[in-house]
C-alpha cells in the first residue's frame, strides 16, 4: 500500500509539472511589425498591445508603440509570450481615401489575435472582434473562431472563397485579393461619413453580427448603399495610387473590382438622399427650386417671381445642376431679363455655387457647381404677361438636371412648369 501511494504521488507530481509547463510558458522577445489602416493611420498615432489569458481577459501586461510614418506602419520589440493572445488598439488621425485628406478627429481600431511577428489592424479586424470573442467563449478553439468569424464577415459584404484566413494578416498593399477587399470595405465604411459616424457604423455592424455572423439590420446595409451611390470610385482609386506610389512605386495592380462585386451582388438599396435640398434658403427666404416639392410656378402677376437654388452636401461630395428647356437644350439668348422669360440672377449673389459664365456673365445653359458644404443662389422667373415691347415667346417648361456624384449623365431630372 505504501508503494502504491508513493507511485500515485509521483504520477501526480509529473502531471502537475507537465500542466504547469503548458499554462505558464516562458516569455521571450517578439519582434512585431505591421500597419494600421482605415485609410492609413498617420505618423504618431498610438498603438497599445494588451496581453490576454486563455479566457481572453487582460493579464495586466501591456506595451506601447506608435506609427512610424504616414502609411500606418509600425515595428516594435516586446517581451511577451510568443503565441499568446493579444488585443491591439490603434488610435489616431488617418488619411481619408474618399476625400484625399487627413481627418480632423481620431479613430480607434482594434484587433484580437495571437502574438506573432506580423499583425495588422484594420476594419476587418475591428469588425470581427466581437464575433471572435463570442465564438471562442462558446466553445470553439481560437483558431476556429478566427477562421469562422472572418469568413462570415466577408459574406456580409458578398465575398466568398477569398483565401483570407486571418484578418490581421491582410494589409492594403500587396498583389493579393485581400488587399483589394480591404480597400473596398474601407471605402464602403468611410463613404462621406465623419470620424464619429465611421466609429458608430463600425461598432453597429460588429455588434449586429456578434451572435450569429449575419447582418440583420437592413438599415446598416442600406446605409452602405446610400453612400456608395455618391462615391466616385475612380477618384478613390486614383487617390490611393497617388498616396502609395511614393512609398511602394508601381501600384497598378490595385483596383476596385470588389466594390463592383458588392454593387452587383448586394440586396441593400439606396433609401435616403445624402444631399439635402431644403424648402427655402437661409440668405433669401424664397422657395428652393431644387426641392422635390416645387414643380410648378405661377405667372399670374406682372412682377418677378423670386426663387433660390439651395443644396447642402457632405464633405467630399460633388454636385452640379444645369437649367435647360423642356428638351434638354440651351435656353435662347433672349431669356436674359428683362426681354426674356427667365432671369438666372445668381452670378453676383451666390454662396458656395460656382456659376458657369458666358455671354455677358450668364450662359444659355446655366450651370451651378457646388464648391462648399452649403450652397445658395438667388434667381427670378418673370411672368409671361409682360408688355409686348419686352415679351418673347415663353418657355412653359424647364428642366433642372442634377449631377450628384460626378457622373457625366444626370442622376435626376426635375421638370418645372410655368402656369
Amino acid at each position: 500500500m505504501k508503494k502504491l501511494i508513493l507511485g500515485i504521488l509521483a504520477i501526480s507530481i509529473i502531471s502537475c509539472q507537465k500542466e504547469s509547463s503548458v499554462i505558464i510558458p516562458t516569455s521571450q522577445n517578439v519582434n512585431i511589425s505591421g500597419s494600421v489602416f482605415k485609410g492609413t493611420f498617420l505618423r504618431g498615432s498610438s498603438l497599445t498591445f494588451f496581453e490576454l489569458d486563455n479566457s481572453l481577459s487582460q493579464t495586466g501586461k501591456t506595451f506601447n508603440t506608435s506609427i512610424d510614418d504616414d502609411y500606418g506602419n509600425f515595428s516594435v520589440n516586446a517581451r511577451i509570450t510568443s503565441g499568446s493572445y493579444v488585443k491591439v488598439v490603434g488610435n489616431g488621425y488617418y488619411w481619408n481615401e474618399v476625400t484625399n485628406e487627413n481627418t480632423i478627429s481620431t479613430l480607434s481600431l482594434n484587433s484580437i489575435c495571437k502574438a506573432d511577428s506580423s499583425i495588422n489592424v484594420n476594419v476587418l479586424t475591428h469588425l470581427e472582434t466581437p464575433r471572435v470573442q463570442y465564438l471562442y467563449t462558446n466553445g470553439l478553439s481560437f483558431d476556429s473562431a478566427k477562421s469562422q468569424a472572418i469568413k462570415e464577415l466577408l459574406q456580409v459584404f458578398g465575398y466568398s472563397n477569398t483565401g483570407i484566413k486571418r484578418a490581421e494578416k491582410v494589409s492594403v498593399t500587396g498583389n493579393v485579393d485581400g488587399s483589394k477587399i480591404l480597400l473596398a470595405i474601407s471605402t464602403l465604411i468611410q463613404g462621406f461619413r465623419t470620424e464619429s459616424e465611421v466609429t458608430q457604423l463600425l461598432n453597429d455592424i460588429a455588434n449586429d453580427i456578434k451572435n450569429d455572423g449575419i447582418l440583420s439590420d437592413v438599415r446598416l446595409g442600406n446605409d452602405l448603399a446610400n453612400h456608395l451611390f455618391y462615391i466616385d470610385t475612380t477618384s478613390v482609386l486614383n487617390n490611393f495610387k497617388n498616396k502609395y506610389v511614393n512609398l511602394y512605386g508601381e501600384v497598378s495592380n490595385v483596383n476596385m473590382q470588389y466594390i463592383k462585386q458588392f454593387i452587383n451582388s448586394t440586396s441593400y438599396k439606396k433609401d435616403k438622399d445624402l444631399i439635402e435640398y431644403p424648402a427655402t434658403g437661409n440668405k433669401h427666404l424664397f422657395p428652393n427650386l431644387l426641392n422635390a416639392t416645387i414643380s410648378k410656378l405661377s405667372n399670374n402677376d406682372r412682377g418677378m417671381r423670386s426663387y433660390t437654388f439651395v443644396a447642402i452636401i457632405k464633405k467630399g461630395m460633388k454636385l452640379r445642376v444645369e437649367l435647360t428647356d423642356s428638351n434638354g437644350n440651351s435656353i435662347p439668348d433672349s431669356f436674359i431679363a428683362p426681354s426674356g422669360s427667365i432671369l438666372f440672377n445668381c452670378y453676383n449673389d451666390a454662396v458656395g455655387w460656382t456659376i458657369n459664365k458666358t455671354n455677358q456673365g450668364i450662359g444659355n445653359k446655366p450651370v451651378a457647381t457646388a464648391n462648399a458644404l452649403y450652397n445658395e443662389c438667388f434667381n427670378r422667373f418673370i411672368g409671361f404677361n409682360l408688355p409686348d415691347s419686352v415679351k418673347t415667346t415663353p418657355i412653359n417648361t424647364y428642366k433642372i438636371k442634377f449631377y450628384e456624384n460626378g457622373t457625366t449623365t444626370p442622376t435626376n431630372i426635375k421638370t418645372i412648369t410655368i402656369e
